[in-house]
Protein backbone atom coordinates (compact mmCIF):
# COMPACT_ATOMS: atom_id res chain seq x y z
CA UNK A 1 0.00 0.00 0.00
CA UNK A 2 1.22 3.38 -0.70
CA UNK A 3 1.50 6.08 1.98
CA UNK A 4 -1.46 8.34 2.65
CA UNK A 5 -0.64 11.52 3.69
CA UNK A 6 -3.26 13.93 5.18
CA UNK A 7 -2.39 17.85 6.22
CA UNK A 8 -4.95 19.49 8.41
CA UNK A 9 -4.85 23.02 10.42
CA UNK A 10 -7.55 24.07 12.72
CA UNK A 11 -8.67 27.52 12.53
CA UNK A 12 -10.31 29.79 15.53
CA UNK A 13 -13.65 29.55 13.47
CA UNK A 14 -14.20 25.38 13.57
CA UNK A 15 -12.46 25.39 17.48
CA UNK A 16 -14.75 27.76 18.82
CA UNK A 17 -17.71 25.88 17.47
CA UNK A 18 -16.64 22.59 18.46
CA UNK A 19 -16.25 24.35 21.94
CA UNK A 20 -19.21 25.41 22.35
CA UNK A 21 -20.30 21.92 21.00
CA UNK A 22 -18.71 20.34 23.67
CA UNK A 23 -19.80 23.44 26.44
CA UNK A 24 -23.48 22.00 25.55
CA UNK A 25 -23.32 18.63 25.80
CA UNK A 26 -23.31 19.98 29.50
CA UNK A 27 -26.91 19.22 30.84
CA UNK A 28 -26.78 21.97 32.91
CA UNK A 29 -25.64 24.79 30.44
CA UNK A 30 -28.56 23.67 28.47
CA UNK A 31 -30.77 23.47 31.85
CA UNK A 32 -29.26 27.45 32.29
CA UNK A 33 -29.64 28.49 29.03
CA UNK A 34 -33.31 27.04 28.78
CA UNK A 35 -34.19 28.98 31.98
CA UNK A 36 -32.61 31.92 30.19
CA UNK A 37 -35.31 31.64 27.80
CA UNK A 38 -38.51 31.09 30.09
CA UNK A 39 -37.03 34.61 31.93
CA UNK A 40 -37.05 36.22 28.80
CA UNK A 41 -40.45 35.24 27.04
CA UNK A 42 -41.69 35.35 30.36
CA UNK A 43 -40.98 39.16 30.78
CA UNK A 44 -42.06 40.29 27.30
CA UNK A 45 -45.16 38.74 28.21
CA UNK A 46 -45.37 40.99 31.50
CA UNK A 47 -44.35 43.87 29.92
CA UNK A 48 -47.03 43.35 26.91
CA UNK A 49 -49.61 43.75 30.02
CA UNK A 50 -50.65 39.76 30.35
CA UNK A 51 -50.70 38.88 34.27
CA UNK A 52 -47.49 36.43 34.82
CA UNK A 53 -48.56 35.52 38.15
CA UNK A 54 -45.02 36.88 39.48
CA UNK A 55 -44.40 38.96 42.62
CA UNK A 56 -41.26 40.82 40.88
CA UNK A 57 -41.33 43.30 38.50
CA UNK A 58 -40.63 42.40 34.79
CA UNK A 59 -37.08 44.05 34.86
CA UNK A 60 -36.13 41.11 36.94
CA UNK A 61 -37.00 38.43 35.20
CA UNK A 62 -35.56 40.52 32.04
CA UNK A 63 -32.03 41.26 33.66
CA UNK A 64 -31.49 37.80 34.77
CA UNK A 65 -32.71 36.38 31.48
CA UNK A 66 -30.14 38.36 29.17
CA UNK A 67 -27.77 37.14 31.72
CA UNK A 68 -28.13 33.61 31.19
CA UNK A 69 -28.87 33.68 27.24
CA UNK A 70 -25.59 35.94 26.82
CA UNK A 71 -23.45 35.85 29.32
CA UNK A 72 -22.80 32.03 29.17
CA UNK A 73 -22.24 31.99 25.46
CA UNK A 74 -19.87 35.15 25.69
CA UNK A 75 -18.07 33.22 28.40
CA UNK A 76 -17.69 29.81 26.25
CA UNK A 77 -16.83 32.26 23.46
CA UNK A 78 -14.30 34.03 25.62
CA UNK A 79 -12.22 31.08 27.03
CA UNK A 80 -12.36 29.15 23.60
CA UNK A 81 -10.60 32.74 22.09
CA UNK A 82 -8.40 32.48 25.31
CA UNK A 83 -7.16 28.75 24.28
CA UNK A 84 -6.71 29.16 20.87
CA UNK A 85 -4.55 31.52 21.19
CA UNK A 86 -2.44 30.27 24.34
CA UNK A 87 -1.95 27.19 23.11
CA UNK A 88 0.02 27.04 19.90
CA UNK A 89 -0.32 23.51 18.78
CA UNK A 90 -3.96 23.94 18.04
CA UNK A 91 -3.24 25.89 15.33
CA UNK A 92 -0.82 24.32 14.16
CA UNK A 93 -0.31 22.42 10.85
CA UNK A 94 -0.49 19.04 11.47
CA UNK A 95 0.54 16.20 8.68
CA UNK A 96 -0.62 12.72 9.02
CA UNK A 97 1.11 9.74 7.17
CA UNK A 98 -0.23 6.40 7.03
CA UNK A 99 1.37 3.33 6.42
CA UNK A 100 1.04 -0.01 6.51
CA UNK A 101 3.55 -0.14 9.15
CA UNK A 102 3.36 3.28 11.08
CA UNK A 103 0.91 6.23 11.54
CA UNK A 104 2.92 9.26 11.44
CA UNK A 105 1.86 12.24 13.11
CA UNK A 106 4.11 15.38 12.32
CA UNK A 107 3.85 18.90 13.88
CA UNK A 108 5.04 22.29 13.65
CA UNK A 109 6.47 21.74 16.92
CA UNK A 110 6.34 17.50 17.94
CA UNK A 111 6.75 13.99 15.90
CA UNK A 112 4.87 11.25 16.68
CA UNK A 113 4.97 7.39 15.36
CA UNK A 114 3.15 4.65 16.60
CA UNK A 115 2.17 1.44 15.08
CA UNK A 116 -0.61 0.23 14.63
CA UNK A 117 -1.18 -2.66 16.72
CA UNK A 118 -1.48 0.70 19.67
CA UNK A 119 -4.66 1.77 18.22
CA UNK A 120 -8.35 0.56 19.98
CA UNK A 121 -10.68 -0.77 16.66
CA UNK A 122 -14.22 1.08 17.49
CA UNK A 123 -17.61 -0.82 15.91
Amino acid sequence: MNEIKIDCKLDFKRYVRLYYYMSYQNVITILLTFVGLVMLVLSTISFLGIDTHFNQPPTFLLMFGLILCYVIPAGIYGTARKRFKSNSRINELITYVFTNELIHIIGESFKTEMTWDKLYKIK
